[in-house]
């Protein structure tokens, strides 16, 4: 053999290796895209019916929402209605009631007026009234010498 004979073998030899190293990437690749399949393939079957069931759950909680709403409403409506029967009852009966109570005030004063002992009690609080502001008074006044503030 010839040199030239050695070497296409050593070239057949080598591309014979790389085919067989490129057969044997090539087979791994195959499994695992069919591995990267089957995945896809469960994934997909787990993921439908939870994709359907969460449209579903939206679709229910739009409705809830919905009725919440018509329950705001009319839970709102129901609040004016009772303010404004508050406001009224309100206008209608305090004013009266103000008025009874000045009127109940007046007559129990107008009656301790007429009784006997109403001038000395009277006389009697207003000494007591002044005594206080005699008293008052000495405290702010300063101390004249030869004075003593007790």
């Amino acid at each position: 053999m010839s040199g030239l004979e050695v070497a296409g073998l050593v070239v057949a030899l080598l591309a014979a290796v790389c085919v067989g190293a490129l057969l044997v990437v090539l087979s791994n690749m195959i499994r695992t895209l069919m591995q990267l399949q089957s995945t896809v393939d469960q994934l997909r079957a787990e993921t439908v019916p939870l994709l359907v069931d969460l449209r579903q759950l939206v679709a229910d909680t739009d409705a809830e929402i919905a009725r919440v709403e018509g329950v705001l409403d009319v839970a709102e409506a129901a609040t004016a209605q009772v303010e404004a029967a508050s406001s009224l009852a309100r206008r209608a009966f305090v004013n009266p009631a103000i008025r009874a109570a000045a009127v109940v005030v007046g007559t129990k004063a107008g009656l301790r007026e007429l009784t006997p002992d109403a001038a000395r009690a009277r006389q009697q609080q207003r000494a007591i009234k002044r005594q206080r502001q005699v008293r008052i008074a000495q405290r702010q006044l300063p101390a004249t010498v030869g004075e003593r503030r007790d």
